[in-house]
């Protein structure tokens, strides 16, 4: 089993290729985290809800805003499962939803 610390830097250089727009690389390496949390620590636990919506970043540079939609309202899901409602990753991911319909010019 990989560490939990593996996937925490996974994770950081998942963000860094969302942020230079190398979508590809950072839906793969979103991919290795989610099952080194998965593995290591569940599926409900916060970090892994913070994989799923960096993923979900990443799939709406790639114009896959259906999957991303359905990444983030997970990630929203088991946040909202296990910590209070004010905690700042609730805000995290609803700013993530939020983003998503906005770049795909959706407005429920």
């Amino acid at each position: 089993v990989d560490h939990p610390l593996q996937a925490t830097t996974l994770h950081e250089i998942a963000k860094i290729h969302v942020k230079r727009e190398s979508y590809k690389k950072a839906i793969r390496i979103c991919d290795t985290v989610l099952d080194i949390r998965k593995e290591s620590l569940s599926e409900g636990h916060i970090d892994f809800a913070r994989a799923l919506a960096t993923k979900g970043s990443s799939l709406v540079g790639r114009g896959d805003f259906q999957t991303a939609i359905n990444c983030a309202k997970e990630a929203l899901r088991v946040c909202t499962e296990i910590v209070d409602p004010t905690h700042p990753s609730i805000a995290e991911v609803n700013v993530t939803i939020g983003s998503i319909y906005l770049r795909n010019c959706q407005f429920p």
